[in-house]
């Protein structure tokens, strides 16, 4: 598990580092689980900003909000 936000530059680093993790373990069990913290308080803005980072990313993880 990863605590995260689209606004963290450390974080958004560690993307591809966990997009391999995924890839090599995933079959082996590995479940990585990014839980993002996102400042806004409009749940429907939060939910497309992090669906459009996502896919900008190729983030290839569970992600929860």
């Amino acid at each position: 598990m990863t605590l995260w936000g689209t606004w963290c530059p450390p974080c958004v680093s560690e993307v591809p580092t966990f997009n391999d993790l995924q890839r090599r373990y995933g079959d082996d069990g590995l479940v990585i689980i990014g839980i993002a913290f996102e400042p806004d308080s409009v749940e429907a803005v939060r939910v497309v900003r992090l669906r459009d980072f996502a896919k900008e990313k190729k983030i290839e993880y569970l992600v929860l909000d």
